[in-house]
């Protein structure tokens, strides 16, 4: 259970910080304090509920889901995970694998 309590918050802030490194090479200040804002909200929203995340990982989704839906297109990211198979699918499975 704590295995995947800490890789499931490892993949987070790696996804986090990774969508800042693109930025560090345009110097775009504003976007990159937008990216530690909101790295820095789900760690705070992590230790306030560590406990609870330690014994149910299962929950970790639905507790960030509000901070990081409105920062991320998870469509456009599916997409591009999938490639040409992508057109190939039909709209009920473009959202399966997008709410994958």
């Amino acid at each position: 259970m704590k295995r995947v309590y800490q890789s499931t918050v490892a993949m987070v802030i790696t996804v986090l910080l990774c969508m800042a490194a693109p930025v560090q090479a345009g110097d775009d200040e504003e976007t990159l304090r937008k990216a530690r804002d909101i790295t820095d909200r789900v760690l705070q929203r992590f230790n306030s509920r560590r406990a609870e995340l330690k014994a149910n990982p299962a929950r970790i989704p639905g507790v960030i889901a509000d901070i990081i839906k409105p920062v991320f297109d998870f469509s456009a990211m599916a997409s591009s995970a999938m490639g040409r198979h992508w057109r190939k699918a039909s709209a009920a499975q473009r959202r399966s694998v997008t709410e994958a």
